[in-house]
């Protein structure tokens, strides 16, 4: 057919364009098709890609992806380990299309979770915990750092190398259903349990539902009986259980407990006691329990002018403090206190002379108020997260939502925080090694209960710290000094305001000298409600009414 020259450029142009669909068409077509058989064959060589794993030994469990439009909504997803052989094969964390957090590894038919002559390993599925089942027999859980390799943070201490890769990890269950995680060891040709689960007393008895269900154990309530877990958060499950470990950082904020000790002169506490109760333990946002430990002394003030008894301050206290109260003391101050303990001699050394007895039984104080804590956590085999210490007459002020913040334990580690009374003047300190600081209050501190223990104890060492460092004359390289204002340096000569013997410097040289690691905290609103300030405290006046009316309302009844 003839076209004129127009139209055949058209015609033309027309039949390249169907031309160049035709062929990136059958480009398309082959390229899906491509990709339909590679996801067969992977289905085929890798079953475990689908979205239900089958654990050894129990019912299929459905993998909760977490997706939610395009991200993870899911804090607690899990992935299943498929039975391994000899050689370790299967033992890699399936994937869902979910971030995955935690892995989970069940027993084989023969109830064998690691061994050493297979499978010894199971780690989270980023790597950064690792539970080994090591050739001396030692069960440890690791963390794996950069810097410093694997960290072991959780052991069974069953490595006695008595038979070297003759060891396994078994889950069975117990004639009251649990599952128990052994430890065994091959002596004499016999397997030995060297170590089980029930040693640990949470692992003794099984969570309620109402715990599975706010500990979120997803996993648990699926029902998946014989096997572990191990998150990216560092916790190791028994599933259905317990935590044979969890690191801080994985508990919940208001998840742990504080014991508050009270300890010191009592004073202003019948005013200052109810601050103690709604900034610190009523309602807590940090801690789940606060218990209670008074100790406290009386003066001639407190008979002669306020007639107070040691039993109508005991019967405040309680009053006051209420089911948190675990153990309270009351004595006179005269039946406690003692004469410095280095002598005469010592005594007399300057710059500290008579402040010296002041000094020792204001640690004094301290120490005997330590020992009705532990003595009461030993009794009861019980262990607090954090220990507090406060006096008496402390007082917290703000609304709620200037409460005093608590770091996390994780945040915390075995540090010593000190919170400084608002407004009130400090002290430049010169410590151990040379280096000078703001001095920290001997009034109030928190922190975990080792570092508690070397500030509550500080009354111990007191006397060894006067004869070493008091003066300048003393065979410590640094003394104690303070100084009024920020000094150029760390010598005496340095300070030209000198403020000898400050308790501050003392506890600043003391804990940097025992290794503990310790801040201040500015930001909290409490400080001491003295005596001669009282009249003009409003919650004293307030508390001051009260007392008329049911002294008024008592005397109307008769």
């Amino acid at each position: 057919m003839l076209f004129p020259p127009e139209d055949s450029r058209a015609a033309d142009a027309r039949w390249s364009r169907l031309g160049g669909l035709t062929r990136r068409w059958s480009w398309l077509v082959g390229f899906t098709g491509l990709i339909l058989t590679v996801a067969a064959v992977g289905l085929i060589v890798r079953p475990e890609w689908g979205f239900l794993q089958k654990y050894p030994g129990s019912s299929s469990i459905s993998l909760d992806t977490g997706v939610s439009g395009g991200s993870s909504t899911s804090s607690d997803e899990y992935a299943s380990i498929p039975q391994a052989g000899p050689d370790g094969a299967g033992s890699r964390p399936m994937t869902g299309g979910g971030r995955l957090t935690t892995t989970v590894l069940g027993v084989d038919e023969d109830g064998v979770l690691l061994t050493s002559a297979g499978r010894d390993t199971i780690s989270s599925p980023s790597g950064t915990y690792k539970l080994s089942l090591q050739p001396d027999g030692d069960l440890v859980l690791s963390r794996l750092d950069e810097a410093l390799g694997a960290v072991p943070v959780w052991w069974t201490a069953t490595g006695d190398n008595r038979t070297p890769a003759g060891h396994n990890v078994t889950i069975t269950t117990t004639p009251d259903g649990r599952p128990l995680l052994s430890v065994g060891a091959k002596l004499g040709g016999q397997w030995r349990t060297i170590w089980h689960s029930d040693l640990e007393p949470a692992c003794r008895t099984p969570p309620t539902p109402a715990e599975a269900d706010d500990r979120g154990d997803s996993l648990d309530r699926r029902g998946a009986a014989r096997a572990l877990s191990l998150s990216d958060s560092g916790v190791l499950r028994l599933a259905g259980l317990c935590d044979l470990f969890a690191p801080p950082s994985s508990r919940r904020e208001g998840d742990r407990s504080l014991a508050l000790i009270v300890a010191g002169l009592y004073r202003t506490n019948n005013v200052t006691c109810s601050s103690h109760v709604s900034q610190l333990i009523a309602g807590s946002p940090h801690f789940s329990r606060v218990d209670v430990f008074a100790d406290v002394l009386l003066d001639d003030t407190d008979l002669a002018e306020h007639n107070r008894t040691a039993a109508s301050v005991e019967a405040a206290l309680r009053a006051c403090y209420g089911g948190s109260l675990r153990a309270v003391a009351v004595a006179h101050v005269r039946d406690v206190e003692e004469a410095y303990p280095g002598g005469e001699e010592a005594a007399a050394m300057e710059p500290c002379g008579r402040k010296l007895r002041r000094l020792n039984n204001q640690l004094r104080t301290l120490e005997r108020a330590a020992r009705g804590w532990w003595a009461w956590s030993v009794e009861r085999g019980q262990l607090h997260d954090t220990v507090m210490r406060i006096r008496p007459d402390t007082k917290f002020w703000g609304g709620e939502e200037e409460r005093p913040r608590f770091r996390g334990v994780a945040e915390m580690g075995d540090a010593l925080v000190l919170p400084h009374p608002k407004g009130e003047h400090y002290f430049y300190c010169a410590r151990m090694s040379g280096r000078v600081g703001v001095g920290p209050t001997d009034q109030i501190a928190y922190g975990s209960p080792s570092a508690m223990l070397h500030w509550l104890g500080m009354h111990a060492h007191f006397a060894d710290m006067v004869s070493l460092a008091s003066n300048p004359s003393r065979p410590a390289l640094r003394d104690f000094s303070g100084c009024e204002v920020l000094p150029s340096g760390p010598d005496p000569a340095d300070c030209p305001a000198p403020a000898p013997c400050s308790i501050e410097c003392l506890v600043a040289w003391f804990l940097e000298a025992r290794g503990v690691r310790f801040e201040i905290e500015w930001g909290w609103n409490q400080g001491l409600l003295r005596m001669e300030a009282i009249a003009e405290d409003k919650d004293a006046k307030a508390f001051e009414a009260e007392e008329r009316a049911k002294a008024a309302a008592a005397g109307g009844q008769k």
